[in-house]
């Protein structure tokens, strides 16, 4: 009793009552009528689909044997085409299995007549009941599909082997194709092969009903944008019983742009870097280039002067050249140490 605890019988209920022959149609109206629903009559088949447009109707008391479409080929038509779900219950003097079974196939309920008053007023009530949640959860499901296709991120669904049960409209156009060539196919297959093992670690580490804590960026492999890749953030959550197999629902952002852009950041970083190594060798050949010149200059200075004397034939005192040339020993010893 906890599942109907919100139910409450609708006020105005109209019930569509459709027989041939109006004794039968006027007795159930009256009835109907006394116990506070609204009933419209209609003695023909064909005009019942007429009625149906026009008017707002909660239930409809078909009868089996009716000249033109019978009362199963009308409840089919009703299923057809009705976009709500409308009770019906089919009402026939017919009172055997077979015709039960075919009846049944369309109807909710099949009464036979006679039937007790209070016995019809309950199964009323019942499949009235049953219409109003069944109307709650299509426009439950209406507008879970409104929200599901107008989400300004991509959207899967997929079933327990990780195939496309279901995505909406910015995932087709991200891939370039229509929905119709997407519903089947594996969802690994948008993603290159390096991506796969970490995609299916990410999914299997899911839990029921729990929304994914760790946020995992992967390459998307089709798409509709030439040779630029697409970066995808995912989050999924599993959804279901595990008897029926674990759906997953995933919503995925692009991110690409602030994917390239950290590249771009980074390459900046890296010729940041460059730049500033580039500018530590030139201070440090500077230095080196500094500290070089001034023993290179002695050495240059006395060692010119030795052969400029040679050259010239003049007397050079021996402690003199032992002199220079220490001087340029330590000089170029001094330029060794520099070097290394």
């Amino acid at each position: 009793m906890k599942f109907f605890k919100n139910y409450s019988p609708k006020k105005n209920v109209k019930i569509l009552i459709v027989d041939d022959e109006m004794t039968v149609a006027q007795m159930v109206s009256d009835t109907l009528e006394n116990y506070g629903f609204d009933t419209i009559i209609c003695n023909r088949s064909e005009e019942t689909f007429k009625y149906l447009e026009e008017h707002k109707i909660d239930l409809v008391l078909l009868d089996f044997v009716m000249p033109g479409l019978n009362g199963v080929e009308v409840a089919k038509k009703i299923r057809e085409e009705s976009n709500e779900f409308i009770p019906i219950i089919i009402v026939s003097a017919i009172n055997n299995e077979k015709d039960k079974v075919i009846g049944l196939r369309y109807a909710d309920d099949y009464v036979t007549k006679p039937f007790s008053i209070d016995e019809m007023i309950a199964r009323i009530n019942v499949h009235l009941r049953i219409g109003q949640l069944q109307n709650e959860l299509l426009a439950s499901k209406t507008r879970y599909q409104c929200l599901y296709e107008n989400i300004p991120e991509m959207v899967i669904s997929l079933d327990i082997q990780k195939r496309i049960s279901d995505c909406n409209t910015v995932f087709c156009n991200c891939i370039g194709t229509e929905k119709t060539n997407i519903i089947g196919k594996p969802f690994l297959a948008f993603f290159s092969e390096d991506e796969h093992i970490l995609l299916n670690s990410f999914f299997n580490q899911l839990k029921p009903q729990t929304i994914s804590d760790n946020q995992r960026i992967f390459r998307l492999k089709n798409h509709c944008k030439g040779d630029k890749p697409i970066y995808l953030n995912i989050q999924a959550v599993r959804i279901g019983e595990q008897e029926a197999g674990l759906d997953i629902i995933a919503a995925m952002k692009d991110i690409s742009i602030s994917v390239n852009l950290q590249k771009q950041q980074k390459m900046a970083r890296l010729q940041l870097y460059r730049s500033a190594r580039l500018a530590s060798i030139g201070i440090l050949a500077s230095g080196i280039a500094h500290e070089m010149n001034n023993p290179l200059t002695a050495i240059l200075g006395f060692s010119d002067s030795l052969l400029h004397r040679f050259n010239e034939g003049d007397a050079i005192d021996q402690n003199e050249i032992i002199e220079y040339l220490n001087i340029i020993k330590t000089e170029s010893l001094r330029c060794r140490d520099v070097v290394e």
